[in-house]
């Protein structure tokens, strides 16, 4: 250390020569004949020469503003006390990242009021694609048909419908329950073999049948034999006067009846074009009962 030098005695920094104030803190400085200081100066905040120093403000009494009561009974909650701190010192200290964390977990010990997404009104089930899921084929065959319309007359067929003479069957009864309705009695006539013909001649047919109306046509089954005849029972209603009833004064009458039918080539009943004709006919069971 180089003899002579001298030193403030209130902040330690070096004197210059002939000073009579402190540059870093403006002392005063003792008179050049008062004693020089010797000692190592101590190592000061380099930020205490940038401002001057000033009185210290007492510390604050109380609790720092928002926390405890206010006025008028506005305070803030008591829960977000530690929140707000701990939100500070976050941002302080750690960042906004950790703050944001904070917020979401102290957020989650509070209910929440979770409201369901609304189902679209109308809108199917979801389809699953995977590959067990099944797709209907849009080239998947139609169901068989339940009844047939042919000339205006409804025959039932549902219990045949996948016979392959369903609908020629269909056909004959249509043509023949169809001129009855009708009261084209020659046509209803015409679906008869020669040798049912003979066993009911033309008059007494379209007598016996000239009040009658039938419904409820259902072929309930089909029968073929080697030589290609068909045997199919038939169920039916007939409403008629009491007097051409099967019982005397009966009204309504239901059937249950077997014709046998045989093949027919280029025969037109009324407008309808047949396959087979009736050749018999018998009842099943008792035939008949009153409805």
């Amino acid at each position: 250390m180089s003899a002579g030098l001298r030193f403030c005695r209130s902040c330690g920094r070096e004197l210059g020569t002939g000073l009579r104030f402190c540059n870093a803190c403006g002392h005063p400085v003792p008179g050049l004949d008062g004693p020089t200081l010797t000692r190592i100066p101590a190592v000061a905040d380099p930020l205490a020469s940038q401002a001057p120093p000033g009185p210290v403000p007492p510390p604050q009494q109380g609790p720092p503003p928002g926390i405890g009561p206010q006025p008028h009974g506005r305070g803030r909650p008591s829960y977000l006390i530690p929140l707000i701190v701990a939100v500070t010192v976050l941002l302080v200290g750690g960042g906004s990242i950790g703050a944001v964390a904070l917020v979401r977990h102290s957020t989650a010990h509070y209910p929440k009021r979770v409201t369901a997404a609304p189902t679209p009104t109308g809108s199917a089930s979801p389809v699953s694609s995977g590959p067990d899921s099944v797709s209907p084929s849009s080239s998947a065959p139609p169901s068989p048909p339940g009844q047939v319309t042919i000339g205006g007359m409804t025959i039932g067929i549902s219990a045949v419908n996948t016979d392959s003479d369903a609908t020629a069957v269909a056909a004959t009864l249509a043509a023949y329950f169809g001129g009855i309705d009708s009261q084209n009695y020659r046509g209803a006539w015409d679906t008869f073999t020669s040798d049912e013909q003979a066993a009911a001649p033309y008059d007494a047919f379209a007598s016996n049948e000239s009040t009658t109306q039938d419904s409820q046509v259902t072929v309930q089954s089909i029968q073929h034999d080697s030589g290609g005849n068909l045997e199919a029972d038939v169920s039916f209603q007939s409403q008629q006067a009491g007097q051409y009833g099967p019982n005397p004064g009966e009204t309504c009458t239901d059937w249950t009846l077997d014709y046998r039918l045989v093949p027919a080539t280029g025969v037109t009943s009324g407008a309808v074009s047949v396959s087979y004709l009736i050749d018999k006919v018998t009842f099943i069971g008792p035939g008949h009962t009153a409805c």
